[in-house]
């Protein structure tokens, strides 16, 4: 029998303790501590979004239009692309798994360092620096193949007006910040800082937090970026970080 979807009532109670998770800090645990409390408000998050397919519906599809781009000179299009797929029931760092696994040198950055560093809070993707090398493209390559990695193609001829292109080698050749959809949830990519693209990469990893082989960001350099981008749910972040030691 199909789970029945929330009614407004469970859905209230259900964001009530997500700001709450928002409002409040976990400085007292570990890193692997926090990340572990942030894959169990993420895992709620998917529960309430997978409960109510047609707001799950429109998630996705807003999600995916405000990832569209035009087709970069100079990237191949396969013939073949990808369907729009649901992202599943998969935490956001499992593609920092994949990375890992192919050896591809990244610092985590954006809302999985803001756990990280004690602000709980759900994120929808994962955001990450590499180093780029000849030898980390052809290992970033590996690791997005693995992940059935597409990037977001406007199309005004395809349903929802965007298709999903598989990652090649060309893409990931030419292309400074990719954003992607994986089989382990959305994927930000960047061969730069983002707010600081002057600065060398370096910088991050020599400024840098290291748990169970994942480098994040520094607390530092995070304050830095989230000052730089000033969106709202930024400063939000910031307010939150301010006072973590």
């Amino acid at each position: 029998m199909p789970t029945a979807p929330p009614t407004q009532a469970e859905l209230a109670e259900m964001m009530r303790v997500k700001r709450k998770f928002l409002r409040g800090r976990s400085l007292a645990l570990t890193i692997p501590e926090r990340m572990r409390e942030f894959r169990r408000l993420q895992q709620r998050s998917l529960d309430i979004l997978q409960g109510n397919p047609a707001g799950y519906a429109r998630f996705l599809r807003r999600n995916l239009a405000q990832r569209a781009i035009t087709p970069p000179p100079g990237v191949e299009i396969p013939e073949r692309c990808g369907e729009i797929r649901e992202v599943g029931d998969v935490v956001p760092d499992d593609a920092c798994r994949a990375l890992l696994r192919h050896r591809v040198p990244f610092v985590v950055i954006g809302a999985l360092a803001v756990n990280a560093h004690g602000h709980i809070r759900a994120t929808e993707d994962s955001d990450v620096v590499f180093r780029r090398t000849p030898e980390s493209e052809k290992a970033l390559l590996a690791a997005l193949q693995e992940l059935s990695a597409c990037w977001v193609m406007a199309d005004k001829a395809e349903p929802g007006g965007v298709r999903l292109v598989p990652v090649t080698a060309s893409y990931v050749a030419h292309m400074n910040m990719m954003m992607l959809m994986t089989d382990a949830g959305l994927l930000d990519l960047f061969d730069y800082i983002p707010g600081f693209p002057d600065e060398p990469v370096d910088s991050l990893f020599a400024d840098c937090e290291l748990s169970n082989g994942v480098r994040y960001v520094s607390l530092r350099w995070l304050r830095k970026m989230k000052q730089a981008a000033g969106r709202p749910l930024d400063l939000t972040d910031l307010e939150r970080l301010e006072g973590t030691p």
